[in-house]
């Protein structure tokens, strides 16, 4: 581990209590695995509820977030929401959009990507990241005479949008994209199991009880092993890898709860 990586771990873990702020947040997940989801954030120290398939909502301090980011292995993405808006149009999406003070979220050197998942209504996915895209690059204009860069690689800023029917919910994925990839897998396999659904599927079997009682784990149809991986890394405690290595998105919050505390 770098130096870097290891003072942003430090300060993940030592976050400054004048920075104190509730936030609401969104893990989704597999449907049908929100129990599994509420259970292992339950078992971090946070309450949470189910708001729809796919997805479980919390309301907690960023150092709290911080540690579902580091440590939660049921989550597909740990979103912080944004906002919530009616529209009925793609001019409405764009309005709504610019509506959100996106200089406070990004330095105008940096980069972002818009992710759009928009269903009904006969939305276009793709038009619909092209307009949220263009509103924040106005918005930069508008207010600081400049606008960031687009990165679809390595962005410093990745915005989640999810569009149904009338529905529009901006939010800031601030896990950097997907949170199964644990980063022990160097080679692939054909039809693997994710890694987080692994996971769901042994909280959902109470495996960290199990584990904790000294119980066995089989997995006589092992495929790549990722059920045992998990559960190996369960029983010990084992937070995901890469996350430790070096934790996603973590120079952006800390830089922006920081500059507001």
């Amino acid at each position: 581990m770098t130096q870097r990586a290891k003072r942003v771990v430090i300060e993940l873990i030592s976050f400054p209590v004048q920075a104190v702020q509730v936030m609401r947040f969104i893990c989704t997940c597999a449907r049908g695995t929100e129990p599994a989801v509420v259970a292992e954030l339950a078992s971090l120290g946070v309450d949470s509820e189910v708001i729809s398939r796919g997805a479980v909502s919390f309301e907690a301090e960023l150092e709290q977030a911080y540690r579902v980011l580091r440590r939660s292995r049921t989550a597909g993405r740990l979103l912080l929401e944004l906002g919530r808006y009616q529209v009925t149009s793609d001019d409405e999406v764009y309005e709504a959009a610019g509506t959100v003070a996106w200089e406070e979220h990004l330095d105008v050197g940096g980069s972002f990507v818009v992710d759009a998942v928009a269903r009904g209504q006969g939305w276009n996915q793709r038009f619909v990241a092209l307009r949220v895209k263009d509103a924040i690059a106005d918005r930069f204009r508008e207010r600081v005479g400049a606008r960031p860069d687009v990165d679809r690689e390595a962005p410093d800023l990745r915005v989640h949008v999810h569009l149904r029917d009338h529905q529009l919910d901006l939010a800031i994925d601030i896990g950097g994209g997907p949170l199964h990839r644990r980063g022990y897998r160097q080679i692939g396999s054909e039809a693997p199991l994710r890694e987080n659904l692994a996971a769901s599927l042994l909280w959902l079997a109470e495996w960290p009880r199990r584990a904790a009682e000294g119980q066995p784990l089989f997995d006589p149809m092992m495929g790549s092993g990722t059920l045992l991986i998990e559960g190996a890394s369960i029983a010990l405690g084992l937070p995901p890898e890469n996350r430790v290595r070096r934790p996603p998105m973590a120079g952006w919050v800390i830089k922006e709860i920081r500059g507001k505390g």
